[in-house]
């Protein structure tokens, strides 16, 4: 979860997270692949930078994010977590 994330990052990491808190059920996957200092932010609803949490977590790192959407905001899906999947394999 968003809220439950090491104290720092590993030089690299590959890392799918919940975007809602430890005490929640879960709302969206996203995820993120970090490679030195440069840290690639894949989110489903695309355009959307990382939450604070995460923004607070990679702190120091150049963050891109993906500008394409494969969800479309407000409609109800469960594929988040598989697109993460597809985008770390990638």
């Amino acid at each position: 979860m968003r809220d439950g994330l090491p104290r720092t990052p590993w030089k690299n990491e590959a890392v799918i997270v919940n975007l809602d808190s430890r005490f929640g059920k879960g709302t969206h996957w996203v995820c993120f692949r970090k490679s030195d200092n440069h840290v690639d932010y894949f989110d489903s609803y695309a355009n959307m930078g990382p939450p604070l949490e995460l923004l607070k977590y990679l702190m120091g790192n150049y963050i891109s994010w993906n500008r394409t959407a494969y969800q479309n905001v407000g409609t109800a899906s469960d594929n988040c977590g598989h697109l993460c999947l597809a985008f770390l394999a990638a």
